[in-house]
């Protein structure tokens, strides 16, 4: 699960808060504390918002790990390597594009 690093990766990543009124600054600067910025998410959203943050993350490693194993059978010593500098220029080309 977590690490003492994954707080600094996590630096400028928009959250989702949601929280009774009362809590809402609270809740907001927690988010801020932890460099982070924060997105109001409403009540009724939050299946919506969990759906589409668990799809893209889980989908994604999945993709990642079958990809890797297929480069490993195939003979690629390093699949890291070969696949880190693709992986990550079509994810940022994703997301600019939508």
């Amino acid at each position: 699960t977590g690490s003492s690093v994954d707080v600094q990766r996590l630096a400028g990543c928009s959250f989702g808060v949601t929280a009774p009124e009362e809590l809402r600054l609270a809740a907001e600067a927690l988010v801020i504390e932890m460099g982070g910025e924060p997105e109001w998410i409403a009540e009724e959203s939050r299946p919506l918002y969990h759906a589409a943050l668990a799809l893209g993350a889980n989908h994604l490693v999945t993709l990642v790990a079958e990809s890797m194993e297929l480069l490993a059978k195939a003979g690629v010593t390093a699949p890291d390597r070969m696949l880190g500098p693709l992986l990550g220029a079509a994810l940022d080309n994703a997301l600019r594009s939508g």
